[in-house]
């Protein structure tokens, strides 16, 4: 839980404080005997509280406890009254004149009071709040079944706001998910709202993952602004014993997992004194860790395909970055997340609080979920890094002398999980996600084949995560969007694209970030049935980073390859950055892989790329690495980025 004396620096507080708004405490679940159908903020509305019964079970009193409902009030009027001293602890003193309180029954109500008080970061509030849901202990039953969802959650910071979830809003205003609300540049952001992806199945290498993601794209060169940010962990259900309750065994659900993002534009930083300052075509990372400190069950808007209330999933979740000293001892302390500004900025701490409320799920359909494969696919990863180095930074392209492919994607839809592999020049192979193994467990997050995650582990040498681009595609601006597609305007059948982004460390021991890197992937054509004769024509995207005029953006354009097969050649119309390049493509000896060149005016480029399977169709597009330079005495121009197409 979070302290009100956390010394975690006077420029975070004004986030904190609006993270914090209307959530100065909670209480889910930790009394088993608390059975509520629907999230319950309880306050005072004219000297009553709002919800008698509700109330007294949020305290945890004694079932067999006699009151009358002025009693109860009064109760409420001492515990919730705003009349109190800001960040005054409730004593058992305070609560001697209730009569119908056993001295037991003070003592508890005490603990979940200050409990609740001490996750308070404004020393100046003086109201207290209480919130109780269901339990999640219909898993305890004989007859609970696992069954395959993905839930969709809003986010908000407390209370504020929270009448947006029922607007069909995943995020409140005024705040970015897991991040300060600064790092989002001021952009509209794509965001998928927490979505945790449920198992239907009882392998032990099965998981409960949680998925968000949010992206903004706006304008050209070098005053484009982007952002983007993954946060990807599991959800483990734990039964919890207690010998001397009434009802021994309990079932809590524990959300963790870690938060990657990164944002180049202008950035704003504030020093230990609160100044701000402004930077411009500035990159910036980040990095958290997330967990939850409170969890519920009974949300309504978790439903049946039959329209009855799912029991037994977590419908609600308090998550933070920030607990410096865990209730459960087996947990580590969280120290809140970090802004790492390329450059030697100092690192800037970061610290929040959000309460996470399910608004629908697949199964009810207010959640679409496509088709859910055993992806095993190949394809390309390149990019343009930033490498900071004496005070300069420096930018170097992550894909040179990659001729063959460099990435793999897997997924596996009966755990959820996805896992992809990148070898990147100057760099070990990385891997993002896993299929197996408790060390990758709230790595990746599968939903379908159009919608996936995955990150590293939290090393030292690298944290960088993936996306796939359909999941956050509405955070470019439409001109941009409508290229990514065939050119008929349907969405591809049989390729997948994304990003990819966050630091690692070079073989040398350098520092690089890699802030909009982008990947393409297919299944690679079967050689014994690719065509040799007749033509076909692939039209898709070419998407990429580009540095001039010492500004690093990221484009995207069209990309056509009309191909002969019977001489096993063709040609090459792109079009990326405002200008139109032209080539010819020659497919290798015995291979599927084709090699080619791109001219411009005072341009000069290159490509790799190989055709990929759809369904019976050896040839049904084409995938690859694209990479662009300046021409002799030449403005310096360089691009590298990734192309896909289909018939």
């Amino acid at each position: 839980m979070l302290s009100s004396n956390s010394n975690i620096g006077p420029s975070l507080v004004e986030d904190i404080r609006i993270a914090f708004e209307g959530l100065v405490g909670t209480f889910f679940v930790d009394n088993p005997k608390v059975k509520i159908d629907e999230l319950k903020v309880l306050t005072l509305m004219n000297g009553q509280v709002n919800d008698p019964i509700a109330f007294i079970k949020a305290l945890g009193v004694s079932p067999d406890l006699k009151f009358t409902f002025a009693d109860v009030n009064a109760l409420a009027r001492q515990i919730l009254g705003s009349n109190v001293a800001p960040a005054a602890e409730l004593t058992v003193v305070d609560l001697t004149t209730f009569n119908f309180l056993s001295e037991s029954d003070r003592i508890t109500i005490a603990t979940v009071v200050n409990r609740i008080l001490s996750t308070g970061l404004d020393p100046d509030r003086t109201e207290r709040f209480l919130f109780a849901t269901g339990n999640l202990d219909s898993r305890l039953k004989p007859t609970f079944t696992k069954r395959f969802s993905v839930d969709r959650f809003f986010l908000s910071a407390g209370l504020e706001n929270f009448a947006q979830k029922d607007q069909g809003r995943t995020i409140a205003d005024g705040i970015r998910a897991f991040l300060r609300r600064d790092t989002g540049l001021h952009l509209p952001l794509a965001d998928t709202g927490l979505l945790v992806v449920n198992t239907g199945s009882t392998r032990a290498d099965a998981q409960d993952a949680f998925l968000h993601a949010d992206f903004g794209l706006a304008g050209t060169g070098s005053g484009q602004q982007s952002t983007i940010s993954v946060t990807l962990g599991n959800v483990a259900y734990q039964v919890k014993r207690c010998d001397t309750c009434d009802i021994k065994d309990s079932v809590e659900a524990v959300a963790t997992g870690q938060t990657i993002g990164s944002s180049r534009g202008t950035i704003t930083t504030r020093d230990a004194n609160g100044v701000e300052t402004r930077t411009n075509e500035a990159t910036v990372a980040f990095s958290s860790p997330i967990r939850s400190t409170a969890t519920g069950g009974g949300n309504p808007a978790l439903r049946n395909p039959d329209g009855s209330v799912r029991e037994g999933y977590a419908g609600y979740f308090v998550l933070g970055n920030f607990d410096p000293v865990p209730q459960d001892v087996q947990e580590p302390p969280l120290l809140g997340g970090t802004e790492r500004p390329l450059g030697g900025t100092q690192d800037t701490r970061y610290a929040y609080l959000r309460l996470a409320t399910a608004t629908g799920s697949s199964l009810s359909g207010e959640v679409q979920i496509g088709t859910r494969s055993a992806l095993s696919l190949s394809g390309w990863a390149a990019g343009l890094a930033e490498v900071p180095s004496a005070g300069r930074i420096g930018v170097t392209q992550i894909d040179t002398d990659v001729t063959t492919e460099n990435f793999t994607l897997r997924t596996d839809p009966v755990t959820n999980r996805a896992e992809a592999r990148v070898a990147l020049f100057n760099h070990p192979t990385l891997q993002f996600g896993g299929l197996s193994g408790m060390a990758t467990q709230g790595q990746s997050a599968f939903l379908d084949d159009n919608q996936f995650a995955a990150r590293t582990g939290t090393g030292a040498n690298v944290e960088m995560a993936l996306i796939s681009g359909e999941l956050v595609k509405a955070g470019l601006p439409p001109d941009m969007q409508n290229l990514i597609r065939k050119s008929s305007g349907e969405p591809y059948q049989y390729l997948k694209w994304g990003f990819f982004f966050g630091d690692v460390t070079t073989t040398g021991g350098e520092r690089e970030h890699i802030h909009l890197g982008t990947w393409v992937a297919g299944q690679q054509s079967d050689l014994r049935n690719f065509p040799s004769v007749g033509t076909a024509t692939y039209s898709g995207h070419a998407i990429g980073n580009v540095l001039t005029n010492n500004s690093l953006y990221t484009a995207v354009g069209s990309y056509q390859n009309a191909w002969n097969f019977g001489t096993r050649t063709g040609t090459v119309n792109m079009s990326f950055d405002g200008t139109g390049y032209t080539g010819d493509t020659r497919l290798r000896d015995s291979s599927v892989h084709f090699d080619g060149v791109l001219r411009a005016s005072n341009r000069t480029g290159g490509l790799h790329g190989n055709f990929i399977q759809g369904g019976t169709d050896a040839a049904a597009g084409v995938i690859g690495r694209f990479s662009i330079r300046e021409a002799t005495g030449a403005p310096t121009y360089r691009a590298s980025g990734t192309f896909g197409a289909e018939r």
